[in-house]
């Protein structure tokens, strides 16, 4: 059977920054076989072998060489590669692009981090706490529930324009506001887009 010939253990980095799990495959100098199907493999994809010793090689797709399944034989890849000398294999890699999203996330490669984070709060941020502040002002309120409520409101918005607002206390300060079943949704939220690294 042919998975019972796949010792290989590799990897495959696709130029988009993904990286598959451990695929079990044949590798020989110009060839990879494989029966793994639930990742795409591209031309210029890289495969990295990993042998038992801890030495890696790195493999480019020439021709991923797909397959359906005939008969007894399952669907896979019949890659046509090329093994990159060490320069080009680390020249290859520093050319995935990684894409990453939210606020103030970065990737590190072989390099300390020494950025400064300057938070300045997003769009959303500042109209979910103005749709609050106006759900909070239409209320009805008078006298010490009313001051209660505008001082909530200073230091939630104190704090989402703080380089690091305190989830907490604009918990708190939430918790003053009158429960209101529109003042509490958008309390939520508000809460929900507030980085969670704070």
């Amino acid at each position: 059977m042919v998975r019972d010939l796949m010792n290989d253990r590799i990897v495959v980095h696709k130029k988009d920054g993904t990286i598959s799990g451990v695929l079990m495959a044949v590798v020989s100098r110009n060839l990879i076989v494989t029966d793994h199907n639930g990742i795409l493999i591209e031309p210029d994809d890289l495969v990295v072998r990993k042998a038992s010793n801890g030495s890696e090689e790195t493999y480019q797709v020439i021709d991923p060489g797909w397959h359906e399944a005939f008969g007894g034989i399952p669907a896979g890849y019949q890659m046509k590669v090329r093994n990159l000398a060490i320069n080009e294999a680390k020249a290859a890699m520093s050319s995935i692009h990684i894409n990453i999203n939210g606020s103030n996330n970065r990737f590190l490669q072989n390099s300390v981090d020494n950025s400064v984070n300057i938070h300045s709060p997003t769009e959303e941020l500042i109209g979910i706490y103005q749709q609050l502040h106006d759900a909070v002002t239409a209320l009805p309120l008078k006298g010490e529930e009313a001051e209660d409520a505008e001082d909530a409101l200073v230091a939630i918005e104190q704090q989402i324009h703080n380089p690091k607002p305190n989830k907490k206390i604009i918990q708190s300060m939430l918790g003053l506001l009158p429960h209101a079943a529109d003042v509490l949704t958008l309390g939520s939220a508000l809460l929900a887009a507030v980085p969670s690294a704070y």
